[in-house]
C-alpha cells in the first residue's frame, strides 16, 4: 500500500495514473465529476495498449453538472479510437456515486487499483490537495469492482454512445428555450429523457443497436473466448454468462454474440461454431 499525494510533483494522482496506464490494457473508473475535455488526457501515444475503458459516474437531476457532464462524456466518445471502435468504451450512471476509483487490468488480470479523494478532472489529479491510496490484491481488487457494478441500476448500466449523443440533443434544446443558467438548480433531469427515450426505442424496434464493432482483434480473439466459454458451460451448466461473473471479458464476448446476431453482423462460421454448442441467443433473464 501506498500512498498518492498530490503535493508530491512526481507521484501525484496524475503521473499516478499514466503510470499505471502503460502496463495496463483495461481501465475501470469511478468518479462523480470528469474533466471537460477527455482528449485532452487520453492522447494516442498514452492508449496505445488500452483495449477496454470502463467508466462510471453521475447524471444528477436538476444539477447544472449535467450541461458539463454531457459534454465531457461526448468527447470521451469521440476519442478517435474509441470512436473507431478500436477501444471499446462502456459508460454508466450511479447518481448515489460518492466514491472516486481507479482499477487497472493487463490481460485479464488486475494490476493495481487507487482508492482517492481526487474526482477525475484536472483538479483532482494534481491541483488539488488530494490523497489517495493504493491497492494491489487481486481478490481484494475483484471483489471491489464487483461491489461497484453490481450498484448500478441495469436501465443505467452500459449506455450506447448513440444515448450520449441524444442527451445532448435534449440538452440544447433545453438551453435553446431557457437559456444558460446560473442558479445552482435547473429544471431538467436528463436521465428520466433517457429512461423515457430507451424505453420507447425498444417498443419500437425489436432489435436494439448497439455501436460494437467486429475489428481485427476481435477476429484474433474470437476462438480463445469461444474455448474459455466451452469450459464454462461444461463445468457451471449453464448457457449463459451473468454480468458479475468473475470474468468480465468473457461476459462481454458473450454478449457480444448476442447483439451482432441481433444486428445479422455474426460471422456465419461464429454462428455456425455456436448453434453446435448450445449458445443461447436470448434474453439470458427467461430461463435464469
Amino acid at each position: 500500500m501506498k500512498i498518492i499525494d498530490n503535493l508530491k510533483s512526481d507521484k501525484n494522482h496524475k503521473e499516478y495514473i499514466l503510470e499505471m496506464i502503460k502496463i495496463s490494457d483495461e481501465l475501470f473508473i469511478t468518479s462523480p465529476y470528469l474533466m471537460r475535455d477527455f482528449g485532452h488526457f487520453f492522447k494516442d501515444e498514452i492508449l496505445l495498449n488500452i483495449k477496454k475503458i470502463n467508466l462510471i459516474t453521475t447524471l444528477l437531476p436538476n444539477s447544472l453538472d449535467q450541461i458539463k457532464k454531457v459534454h465531457s462524456l461526448k468527447s470521451l466518445i469521440e476519442i478517435p479510437k474509441i470512436k473507431s471502435g478500436e477501444i471499446e468504451c462502456n459508460i454508466s450512471l450511479n447518481n448515489k456515486l460518492h466514491g472516486k476509483i481507479y482499477i487497472f487490468k493487463k490481460s485479464g488480470k488486475y494490476v493495481g487499483g487507487l482508492i482517492s479523494s481526487a474526482n477525475f478532472t484536472d483538479s483532482g489529479l494534481w491541483l488539488n490537495h488530494e490523497w489517495g491510496i493504493t491497492l494491489k490484491g487481486e481478490d481484494k481488487l475483484e471483489e471491489l469492482e464487483n461491489s461497484i457494478t453490481n450498484s448500478i441500476e441495469p436501465k443505467y448500466n452500459c449506455l450506447s454512445h448513440k444515448s450520449i449523443l441524444r442527451l445532448l440533443n435534449r440538452l440544447n434544446s433545453y438551453l435553446s428555450i431557457n437559456g444558460n443558467k446560473k442558479e445552482e438548480e435547473i429544471d431538467l433531469d436528463l436521465t428520466e429523457f433517457l429512461e423515457t427515450n430507451e424505453t420507447e426505442n425498444n417498443k419500437n424496434n425489436s432489435k436494439k443497436t448497439f455501436e460494437f464493432k467486429i475489428t481485427e482483434k476481435y477476429m484474433e480473439t474470437w476462438q480463445e473466448y469461444f474455448d474459455e466459454f466451452v469450459i464454462f458451460k461444461q463445468k457451471n451448466n449453464e448457457v449463459t454468462v451473468p454480468r458479475d461473473y468473475q470474468s468480465y471479458q468473457l461476459y462481454m464476448w458473450y454478449r457480444k454474440q448476442k447483439i451482432f446476431n441481433a444486428n445479422n453482423t455474426i460471422p456465419t462460421e461464429h454462428k455456425s461454431k455456436l448453434e453446435k454448442i448450445g449458445f443461447y441467443f436470448g434474453d439470458g433473464h427467461e430461463i435464469r
